[in-house]
């Protein structure tokens, strides 16, 4: 029986000190709950009786807001490409000037230039200034030049600057003036245009004296005539006073021989051998002396006094009478005329 007390009583204790832990961790708890429903950020630490110590638990800040920024994207650049200067300048048969240049290029020396060397009444003028042109900067040089080309009457002179191409042309009268030229054309760097220097210096012209010929004297046309009809005889057609074809080539030779005595009178002779009757060989002489006659008459168109003589046999030329050789016709220059 005293056992059993002491066990109900033992029973006890336990129950009441079960119960007073369970109500202190019950207060704890509540505690806890109240501070957190009223947002304060400093938490009390709450020991429950024989527990593990509590966790203390802070409220996260919100993240700062990114602010992002709209970039603008560069404008593209627009790249203009320049046309290349052009410059011409021609004095050939006329007077032409031709050029592409920029705007700036409008200068006061192209002015001067202009009305100097290219009037528009005496030049052809093809002229054009455009922003979109490069600036010509050897303008002033090239100005130089073309102005070179008309102070110095330039046979068939031009000057053209295309771009890095350069073109001269041009024929100069001596040396100096070529020097000078050249010294003008120092301003143009090869390295950089391509050079085409046509010009030259004219030939030296050497001037001689031309000495005319002399006339032939009448004696000299005189031995001329005389050896040619001695080379080639006169000859007629059997019995007749007819030229042969052969013999109207020589006296046509005896014409040009006598073109530079033209005003000069002739005498035409006619012979024969001793062979026949003699007053039938002087006949046939005379119409032969007159056949000659007539035809340097109708060929030679000088109009001079002829003079046609038949002597038949008289004046051989042969110690024998028959012969051959004594046929013949003889034209003799007269002195007197």
């Amino acid at each position: 029986m005293g056992s059993k007390l002491i066990l109900l009583l033992g029973l006890l204790v336990g129950a009441f000190l079960t119960f007073m832990c369970v109500n202190e961790n019950k207060t704890a708890l509540s505690l806890k709950y109240n501070q957190i429903a009223e947002n304060d950020t400093t938490l009390q630490t709450i020991t429950p009786a024989a527990s593990k110590p509590a966790t203390i638990i802070k409220e996260e800040e919100p993240a700062p807001a990114i602010v992002v920024e709209e970039v603008k994207q560069p404008e593209p650049v627009t790249i203009v490409e320049l046309d290349e200067p052009m410059f011409s300048y021609s004095v050939k048969d006329t007077t032409k000037l031709s050029a592409k240049l920029a705007s700036q290029d409008k200068t006061d020396a192209l002015e001067e230039f202009i009305l100097t060397y290219c009037p528009a009444d005496d030049c052809t003028q093809d002229l054009s200034f455009d922003k979109n042109t490069k600036e010509a900067s050897w303008q002033a040089d090239a100005l130089k030049v073309a102005a070179f080309l008309k102070d110095h009457e330039v046979k068939n002179g031009s000057i053209v600057i295309d771009s890095k191409l350069f073109n001269l042309e041009g024929e100069l009268k001596n040396e100096e003036e070529m020097n000078t030229l050249n010294g003008l054309l120092t301003a143009f760097d090869p390295e950089t245009y391509k050079m085409e220097n046509l010009t030259s210096v004219a030939p030296k012209i050497v001037i001689q004296e031309v000495k005319k010929p002399s006339t032939p004297s009448i004696d000299e046309t005189q031995n001329e005539i005389s050896k040619l009809l001695k080379a080639n005889p006169i000859y007629f057609e059997f019995d007749s006073s007819n030229i042969t074809p052969k013999s109207k080539k020589v006296l046509d030779s005896v014409i040009t021989l006598l073109k530079d005595a033209s005003t000069v009178g002739l005498k035409v002779e006619g012979h024969t051998d001793a062979g026949g009757n003699d007053y039938y060989n002087k006949l046939l002489s005379q119409k032969r002396a007159d056949s000659v006659k007539n035809y340097l008459l109708d060929n030679d168109n000088s109009n001079r006094n002829i003079e046609a003589i038949g002597y038949g046999e008289e004046k051989p030329v042969s110690a024998d009478p028959r012969e051959k050789i004594n046929r013949r016709v003889e034209i003799h220059l007269k002195r007197g005329e």
